[in-house]
């Protein structure tokens, strides 16, 4: 979580992988079981500090501390398409900016991964 004094402007959804059932259940994902993946699942961020480099800041802390939790990969799921407050899951300028490459393609999202080690 991100704040401005005491006034919240950022968040993000970031876990194991294997605690998110759903991606689990619904995406081909897993190609080696024995991979410990990050997932950033999602971003939040107040309208009014968008486009002020909040997601930037709050990946660049997910990256630092998985490469400190023993973590093989971190991965998202940015849709395809323009940016804007419907790609809640970051842009894919983000990820690549951070180093994510294109692990998978689907019609409609990719898989990007960050190799950690």
């Amino acid at each position: 979580m991100v704040f401005e004094n005491d006034k919240p402007i950022g968040w993000c959804n970031a876990n194991d992988r294997l605690n998110y059932q759903r991606l689990l259940r619904d995406y081909d994902l897993i190609d080696n079981p024995n991979d410990k993946v990050c997932s950033v699942v999602c971003f939040l961020i107040h309208p009014d500090y968008r486009r002020q480099g909040i997601s930037q800041k709050i990946l660049e802390k997910i990256i630092t501390d998985c490469s400190n939790m023993d973590y093989d990969y971190i991965e998202s799921y940015p849709k395809k398409g323009k940016p804007g407050a419907s790609n809640f899951k970051g842009s894919i300028l983000l990820y690549e900016r951070n180093d994510f490459k294109i692990h998978k393609e689907y019609d409609t999202y990719y898989v990007m991964r960050k190799k950690l080690k």
